[in-house]
């Protein structure tokens, strides 16, 4: 086999040419791949930033519902956890309107969305009411009113109401499923 290359040029130059392509087929992977690592980690980095970002929006955020906490009047629930925010909702909705306008049935706590693996304590997740109610026309309109307009604020999530006429008197009789997000605080 050597005597084949000692005698023809033309077989040294091919056998040239496949090791030089054989040299280009290893070497190629070593010199692409930094500028290959350099765009992964610049996505890196940038992911990285972007979450940072949305992490000191969040702190901010967190600043200013702390602030608005502090208040005399907040717009939310100040709670230390949820059964605490359900009695203070449950309190807001007691006593809105006069007792001879709007009375209260029923006042039941929804259960949680308790999904597996999610913690039973979420800060953040809403506090729901289902309430069962009689009322004049008028003192439904000041219900719902007071809860869009007086702080803390409430949701009405639902609202089924049926008029029927009581005497010279319409009377609404429904029930509403009734939220409000609290803001957590430190147990005292």
């Amino acid at each position: 086999m050597t005597e084949l290359f000692a005698r023809s040029p033309l077989a040294r130059r091919l056998a040239a040419l496949a090791i030089l392509a054989l040299l280009l087929v290893l070497s190629v992977p070593l010199l692409v791949s930094p500028f290959t690592g350099f765009g992964e980690r610049a996505e890196a980095i940038e992911t990285e930033a972007a979450l940072l970002e949305r992490l000191d929006r969040l702190e901010a955020r967190r600043a200013s519902l702390a602030s608005l906490a502090a208040v005399a009047n907040p717009p939310f629930l100040v709670a230390a956890d949820a059964g605490a925010a359900l009695e203070a909702l449950q309190a807001r909705l007691s006593g809105v309107v006069a007792p001879d306008r709007l009375r209260i049935e029923s006042l039941a706590p929804l259960p949680r969305d308790e999904r597996p693996g999610t913690p039973k304590e979420k800060p953040g997740a809403p506090v729901e009411v289902q309430l069962g109610f009689s009322a004049t026309e008028s003192g439904l309109y000041a219900f719902l009113a007071d809860l869009e307009t007086r702080p803390p604020f409430v949701r009405v999530r639902e609202l089924s109401v049926k008029s029927a006429l009581d005497g010279s008197v319409r009377v609404a009789r429904g029930t509403a499923i009734l939220s409000a997000v609290p803001f957590p605080t430190a147990s005292p």
